[in-house]
């Protein structure tokens, strides 16, 4: 999905995309763990962008959701639970909202966080790309440090951007999963 920096059109058109996915595979529940630029490609049957390599993903069951377990993620794009062992749905969309910081600014995400203040300050590196205050406060939810200050489902952001409801008549996983030829990095 990297293509330079994206427009607030692009990044919002990525959240439509993608946050119905993340509904999906939190429903079942697995957790991505790698969400990340890499990780996103465009489907050529359809130009939607999609998600792609769940080898890192977790099945989240009753007995393992309060177990530490294995650190996995890319370090720029990882919550702080995740770094711990203790990822949550949160951690998906904390790491789906550091993406947009990224593609937003064309700067690495350890570069748009103040480590002094624990503060992003990605706005910082907005040069000649305006985001507006809804959109900028969504992402700020998205990536808050805090677990239980973030967006606890993909469906609340979408509600947050007056996002459409997953429809699962046209978000089929066998389509999904059968289909992997259908997918391509182009931009």
């Amino acid at each position: 999905a990297q293509a330079g920096v994206f427009s607030q059109n692009k990044i919002e058109a990525l959240l439509r995309d993608l946050l119905p996915v993340l509904t999906f595979i939190h429903r079942i529940p697995v957790i991505h763990r790698d969400i990340k630029p890499d990780n996103i490609i465009r489907r050529e049957s359809d130009r939607s962008l999609v998600l792609v390599d769940f080898g890192a993903a977790k099945r989240v069951t009753p007995t393992n959701r309060s177990i530490t377990g294995t650190v996995i993620g890319t370090a720029e794009y990882v919550a702080q639970e995740q770094m711990a062992g203790k990822p949550k749905e949160a951690s998906d969309i904390y790491s789906l909202g550091v993406t947009c910081l990224h593609l937003l600014t064309g700067v690495s995400p350890f570069n748009l966080f103040d480590t002094e203040e624990f503060e992003w300050v990605w706005r910082d590196f907005l040069v000649n790309n305006p985001v507006d205050q809804k959109l900028g406060d969504v992402l700020d939810k998205m990536v808050c440090p805090g677990t239980k200050k973030r967006y606890q489902s993909a469906q609340a952001v979408l509600d947050a951007l007056g996002g459409v409801k997953p429809d699962n008549q046209s978000f089929s996983p066998q389509q999904q999963m059968t289909q992997p030829s259908q997918m391509n990095s182009s931009s």
